[in-house]
Order: C-alpha cells, then sequence, then structure tokens
C-alpha cells in the first residue's frame, strides 16, 4: 500500500506551530543557551550531588542554582556597598582637604581675579554626602531620568537572569531526558 501524505492542513498547523514556538523561544534564546552551556558544565556536579542525595534530582538542582545565585549576586552586592562606601568618604576626603587650611593657603598666593574664581569654587563644593544629596534633589527632572534608565536596565538584567536561572535548573533536572529525545 503507497504512503499517503498528510493532509495540507496537518501541514500548515505544524508551520503555524513551529513559527509560535520560534517567537517564544527567541526572546529567550541567550539565556536558553547559557542556560543549557551552565548545565553542561555543571552536569557532572549534579549527577554526583544526586548520587549523595539519593536520587533526588530536584533538590540536587536547586542547591546548584542556589550556589550559581549566590556566586552572581554576592560579588554584585560587595561591588555596591564598596562604591557607595568609598563614595562617601571620596567626598569627605576631597571637601575636608578643598577646606584645609594648606589648600587656603595656596589659593592666597593666587593673583586676584584667580583667587576671586577659586574660592568661589571652594565655597560651592560640598562638605559631606548629604549635600551632594540635596544638590542631586535640585535636578531631579534628569536624575530621576537616569535613575529611571538605569532601573529598567537593572530590572532587564535581573529579569534575564531568573530566566537563565529556572531554564538551568529545569535542564539539571530533566536535561538527560532532553539530550535523550534530541
Amino acid at each position: 500500500m503507497a504512503e499517503q501524505s498528510p493532509p495540507r492542513f496537518f501541514l500548515a498547523l505544524m508551520i503555524v506551530a513551529a513559527l509560535l514556538l520560534g517567537l517564544v523561544i527567541v526572546p529567550v534564546a541567550k539565556e536558553l543557551l547559557l542556560a543549557a552551556v551552565f548545565a553542561g558544565v555543571l552536569w557532572r556536579v549534579q549527577q554526583w550531588l544526586s548520587k549523595r542525595l539519593r536520587g533526588k534530582r530536584g533538590i540536587a538542582a536547586g542547591m546548584i542554582v542556589f550556589a550559581a545565585t549566590v556566586l552572581l549576586l554576592g560579588p554584585v552586592a560587595t561591588m555596591a556597598t564598596f562604591v557607595i562606601r568609598e563614595g562617601a568618604d571620596s567626598v569627605r576626603f576631597v571637601s575636608e582637604a578643598v577646606h584645609s587650611a594648606d589648600v587656603a593657603a595656596l589659593v592666597n598666593d593666587l593673583p586676584a581675579g584667580a583667587r576671586d574664581v577659586v574660592n568661589g569654587a571652594i565655597e560651592r563644593a560640598p562638605r559631606d554626602l548629604g549635600e551632594v544629596m540635596e544638590r542631586v534633589d535640585g535636578h531631579v527632572g534628569r536624575t530621576a531620568s537616569t535613575v529611571g534608565k538605569a532601573f529598567v536596565a537593572t530590572g532587564s538584567l535581573a529579569f534575564h537572569a531568573v530566566l537563565m536561572l529556572i531554564a538551568l535548573f529545569f535542564l539539571l533536572v530533566r536535561g538527560h531526558e532532553l539530550v535523550r529525545w534530541l
């Protein structure tokens, strides 16, 4: 008996389904690829940890994803803390240096026109982080725009990182079935 070709409607449905699947996968393709690479790298750790946990692949994958999250967020949080603390210390140091007696003596040696300009700049220099924040509040429109852009970029990065971690979890739990299917 001769093989029958599938009906055209069925082929059209398959093409539409493939296109819709592509539309879903394209926005997260980078995250899926990164998760697949991490899952491949962490596969032996997953196997070892699963054996230690008596075959509980989900718990092992959760532990690995938690460790990856801590390894990703730890340095970011440390860097943010460092930048904020050092920024405040820098403002204080520069303010103390500019308002010191040594700088005042140097300024007094300047010609009268330059001395007035430098003294005006020293008077306008903030003395601490509180004054810096007050001045930033004076430029709310531009500051809000910049902060908004930074917030959107950070939120987007966090969203993609969460998608990657979710994909990593499921690839660690069921990745062997995916490889077998392929």
